[in-house]
């Protein structure tokens, strides 16, 4: 899954023009932002080698993801290559940032999708300072919707050959209980607003034709 993710958004520069563009996205830049006021130090995980928000004011920039493309960093930043599940960075961080992370990471079932949430909140955990602050913006989708995933996964896992990967989309609740479980306190959770349209396995569909919501979490150790 891992590999296909790389292969997807390695150098999908119609995909970062999309997450530019779209209101959905920008209402998200400017939620985000709020959380980053007097943040000294940043890791931004699944990066894509772009920033969609300003990172101008923030001392040290950590940009981690499976690939890299070949980009000119900016003074602050540092891009690291590797995997959001396994990776190791030997030192602690103010603010953490996941944007629309968690989805591209089910694992082989809808069980090891759950798994593997708790598994990257906890590793994320063990890389924030112990007043940081980990910001998750993730696609979350209602429990009618989940239910459905969890029947349909396995089968579309074996048949799926569309260029986007398969994803798996947790609920809100979901991901409120694996932060608890990972021993995070709830500072904040917030609804995106969509606007007109939204990004469906890398394509511009109405909002109104997808149940897929952006959310914002915010989580403190706690």
């Amino acid at each position: 899954m891992q590999d296909l993710n790389a292969t997807w958004f390695k150098g999908n520069h119609n995909y970062r023009n999309e997450v530019l563009g779209l209101e959905v996205y920008r209402n998200a830049r400017r939620s985000l932002e709020r959380e980053l006021v007097g943040c000294k130090s940043l890791l931004d995980i699944g990066n894509g080698g772009f920033f969609n928000y300003d990172i101008s004011n923030i001392e040290k920039v950590v940009a981690l993801d499976l690939f890299i493309d070949a980009v000119e960093a900016p003074p602050n930043v540092e891009f690291v290559q590797a995997d959001a599940m396994t990776f190791r960075i030997d030192r602690r961080f103010d603010r953490i940032i996941m944007q629309n992370v968690i989805h591209h990471i089910p694992g082989l079932s809808p069980s090891e999708a759950v798994r593997n949430l708790y598994a990257l909140l906890s590793s994320c955990r063990e890389h924030l300072t112990s007043d940081g602050r980990l910001i998750v913006i993730e696609s979350t989708v209602p429990k009618w919707f989940n239910h459905f995933e969890r029947l349909v996964f396995r089968g579309l896992l074996k048949v799926w050959c569309f260029p986007h990967p398969l994803t798996f989309q947790h609920t809100a609740e979901d991901i409120r209980r694996s932060a608890q479980r990972a021993r995070y306190e709830l500072i904040d959770y917030s609804i995106i607003p969509k606007g007109p349209y939204v990004l469906q396995f890398g394509v511009k569909v109405p909002s109104a034709a997808t149940p897929v919501q952006l959310t914002k979490f915010v989580l403190a150790p706690a």
